[in-house]
């Protein structure tokens, strides 16, 4: 009602949003981050604006493809690590047929004509994208007006507020960061390390064994390692650099 043609405020009885509403009340639920348009809709449809929450926001993960990418890289760097140079050509293949699959050859600086050198050089960078992808925040449905989300959702929304700052307050992976004297920004620029010439992580350990270690050395509580341990990239940057300066690289 309030983008029907007529005066921009002060409306008259020839303007569409009067005619239409009469004297019919308009209760108008308004998500709280768009006050602007509740503004218009007080202005032009005489709206009683009711606010509500945005929907809990979650982190993405990883689907079919993804996921299977992220194992086949997981797999080409082990191989790497363990100088398994007769296996890294066909899970080279692999990877290429994924990432043509998911159409993203060229977000990874690959092309299809790339060789197995450029595949090997670009493998770092390609696993911070997959992971920076799984890190990503996503709505999780809609609010429901008068709940207020529970389990997993309020852990996930919570994990949103907190991953960001919020004026002078640092936010909790910031704060995780300076104490160990690392740069915020440097790390999710650059998780592993890699575009600055020094050595990538060593795969000499699963995911969660890494994990536990750095738990163990940091010393979180548990409910708040959920929103930052590494095996399934909430804190990734921090998971990465930690685990390659605990193994002395």
């Amino acid at each position: 009602l309030e983008w029907l043609p007529g005066k921009s405020a002060g409306l008259s009885g020839e303007c569409d949003p009067d005619i239409i509403l009469g004297n019919i009340p308009n209760v108008n639920p308004y998500i709280i981050d768009n006050p602007g348009e509740g503004m218009q809709a007080k202005r032009r449809s005489y709206a009683v604006i009711t606010t509500h929450m945005i929907p809990a926001m979650v982190r993405s993960g990883g689907y079919d493809a993804i996921n299977e990418l992220e194992n086949a890289v997981q797999v080409f760097l082990k191989a790497k690590e363990y100088d398994q140079r007769d296996k890294i050509p066909s899970i080279a293949e692999k990877v290429m047929d994924i990432c043509t699959r998911l159409n993203i050859l060229d977000e990874a600086g690959l092309s299809k004509d790339s060789s197995l050198e450029e595949i090997e050089e670009r493998v770092d960078a390609l696993y911070d994208y997959v992971l920076e992808i799984k890190d990503a925040m996503i709505k999780d449905g809609l609010h429901i007006l008068g709940e207020v989300p529970e389990g997993k959702r309020m852990a996930e929304t919570v994990y949103t507020l907190v991953r960001y700052a919020n004026g002078d307050v640092p936010s909790l992976r910031e704060s995780i960061a300076d104490i160990h004297g690392w740069d915020m920004e440097d790390l999710l620029k650059d998780p592993t390390g890699c575009s600055k010439g020094r050595r990538p992580i060593p795969w000499t350990a699963n995911h969660s064994a890494l994990s536990r270690r750095c738990r163990r050395r940091i010393s979180l509580p548990g409910n708040v390692w959920h929103f930052l341990r590494g095996c399934s990239a909430e804190a990734v940057p921090i998971w990465r650099r930690w685990c390659r300066s605990s193994a002395g690289t």
